[in-house]
């Protein structure tokens, strides 16, 4: 089978105009910001577990980190 002319060319590729920048991930800190300790119950769901307890100390946007701890779905 041959290919038509038009899928000869090369695929089209874009670069960045900024300048590169090695490290993916940058992390910033604010005076604001608060470190938060939560527990969750065996048998609630994450969402359940993170979401309502933060909303109830006025907390609308968050990030987490989850250490230890068994889930039997997911």
């Amino acid at each position: 089978m041959a290919l038509r002319p038009e899928h000869k060319s090369r695929t089209r590729t874009f670069a960045h105009p900024g300048r590169y920048n090695p490290v993916r991930v940058n992390c910033l800190t604010s005076n604001a910001g608060k470190h938060i300790r939560l527990y969750l119950e065996p048998g609630i769901c994450l969402y359940d577990g993170l979401v309502k307890p933060l909303a109830t100390m006025g907390i609308s946007s968050a990030s987490t980190t989850v250490f230890g701890g068994y889930f039997s779905s997911l």
